[in-house]
């Protein structure tokens, strides 16, 4: 699922949400805020959720978010954890 950073333009009843454009060699310099994140939920609902007025966090933000959304569809490999059971043991007394 992709989550897509988007920022206010206008006020009032001019308000629009552009899409800021962030790809390999795309760093926008001047663009203002606030900054919004898009994104489909199960549901079919696709909320806008504020992300404040700084650029850099914005983009923080948008990369946690798609993280989480990986992470729940299971794209994320788990870690191993050692349980400390018989597969682990040398045989050797420390």
């Amino acid at each position: 699922m992709a989550v897509t950073l988007y920022r206010q333009v206008g006020k009032g009843k001019a308000r629009r949400y552009k899409k800021v454009n962030l790809g390999k060699g795309r760093r926008p310099a001047d663009l203002t805020g606030p900054y919004f994140l898009r994104y489909s939920l199960a549901d079919g609902t696709r909320p806008w959720d504020p992300v404040g007025d700084d650029l850099d966090e914005a983009i923080a933000a948008r990369d946690r978010k798609q993280a989480y959304f990986e992470a729940l569809n299971g794209r994320v490999a788990q870690p191993l954890i050692w349980t400390g059971g018989p597969a682990f043991r040398s045989g050797r007394r420390l």
